[in-house]
């Protein structure tokens, strides 16, 4: 039990998220990002969006849309900017998720501290 208890306290998380992009991804963009994806709505100019994974440690990932600009004002410029922004959301999103990985051990760790004890001092009795 202290062997485990040692580890589970002194190991790094290994997290379940992905690092890099996937092997059938066809861009060039970071893991979590995609697009740019072209949105043509009745009645309106054509748009265009990044599309940024959002990972949340204990819930399921939310999925942001960043404008980039319309077929009128979409710009190379523009999309740089707007892949800045997912980038960084993207890192945000991935710091609280390896906070919440490692709060999760420290209680993972804390209760088994907790049943050792109990177990000990049922056994002493």
């Amino acid at each position: 039990m202290r062997e485990l208890l040692a580890r589970i306290t002194t190991m790094p998380v290994t997290s379940a998220l992905s690092r890099g992009p996937s092997a059938h991804k066809t861009t060039d963009l970071p893991s979590g990002i995609s697009g740019p994806i072209v949105r043509e709505r009745p009645g309106r100019a054509m748009t265009a969006e990044l599309s940024v994974l959002l990972p949340r440690f204990g819930r399921s990932a939310l999925n942001k849309k960043i404008y980039i600009g319309s077929q009128n004002t979409y710009t190379p410029e523009r999309y740089v900017q707007a892949l800045a922004k997912g980038i960084e959301m993207r890192a945000q999103a991935m710091a609280l998720y390896a906070q919440g990985e490692e709060k999760a051990r420290k209680a993972l760790a804390a209760q088994l501290r907790s049943q050792i004890k109990s177990i000990r001092s049922g056994a002493t009795r």
